[in-house]
């Protein structure tokens, strides 16, 4: 799950280039072809059961904070953010 810091901290969820912009324990997370990241918490995503392809990700409702492969799996407005190698990431 990805959660947004607080309103207090808005200017560092505006946008980041590395963790180092972002609080202790808090990464610095970017969308595909995104120049800026954004500052958030993570944890990892729920592993996909064995009798899932492992080529397919369940995904959830289009929505804020929803799981996504790709950002045409969020919102219109919204982007697909992940950490690393990460397959999955969270709509924001």
């Amino acid at each position: 799950m990805l959660m947004l810091l607080t309103a207090a901290d808005a200017a560092l969820a505006a946008g980041c280039r590395s963790d180092s912009d972002c609080n202790p324990g808090i990464l610095c997370l970017f969308a595909r072809d995104r120049s800026t990241g954004i500052c958030a918490s993570w944890e990892p995503p729920i592993q996909i059961v064995p009798e899932t392809d492992p080529a397919q990700v369940p995904l959830r409702e289009r929505s804020t904070g929803t799981r996504c492969q790709f950002s045409v799996d969020c919102a219109p407005g919204q982007f697909c953010y992940k950490r690393g190698s990460h397959s999955e990431g969270q709509c924001l």
